[in-house]
């Protein structure tokens, strides 16, 4: 695969690192998916902002309410919770619609709602850097493609709607192998 087809990559900046990252044989395990991780956290964190403050008054009540009772009642998508409607905040809060309609409650919701918009997030990125590999990569893109895709399988979504709630943020520093200082240098 040619250098820099990152570089065209329609996606924000973190998602282009983390298909550099892909791309490259050394950076393809845990590198990559502390970046993808850091990566949706982020985009959540941004979208989830938008509507946090009526979603956290929409868990407290649901809290004290009997599960099925219909929270979501008049509310159409993420604007009515004070959101702007991207893509992601709609996610969040179709998720949320369905936990209340399967009758989870309290925290559970707002995890089960979140960690479902990152994995269909997640998803979406995957489809986007796999299709841009395809198009611009040409035969040599097999690994890399791979590389994407087992990514995103070895995403924990809980874990990073956690981390979202929670307002922890993943430690900014990708691993790095260590340098063998006894390697020929010849």
């Amino acid at each position: 695969m040619r250098d820099g087809i990152h570089k065209t990559l329609q996606l924000p900046k973190n998602w282009k690192g983390v298909f550099k990252l892909c791309n490259r044989p050394a950076d393809r395990e845990e590198p990559a998916r502390m970046a993808a991780e850091m990566a949706l956290i982020a985009d959540c964190t941004a979208a989830f902002a938008g509507i946090q403050l009526k979603a956290l008054k929409l868990y407290r009540e649901s809290e004290s309410m009997l599960p099925g009772i219909g929270l979501f009642q008049g509310l159409e998508s993420s604007r009515d919770l004070g959101g702007n409607g991207n893509p992601l905040q709609e996610e969040i809060f179709r998720g949320m619609k369905l936990a209340d309609l399967k009758t989870i409650s309290g925290k559970n919701m707002l995890e089960n709602a979140i960690a479902l918009a990152l994995s269909i997030w997640g998803a979406r990125q995957q489809r986007l850097m796999e299709e841009h590999c395809f198009k611009n990569g040409g035969n040599f893109s097999h690994p890399t493609f791979q590389a994407i895709k087992n990514l995103f399988l070895k995403i924990d979504n809980q874990q990073n709607a956690k981390r979202v709630l929670s307002g922890n943020k993943m430690d900014k520093g990708i691993v790095k192998k260590p340098i063998d200082l006894d390697e020929d240098l010849r």
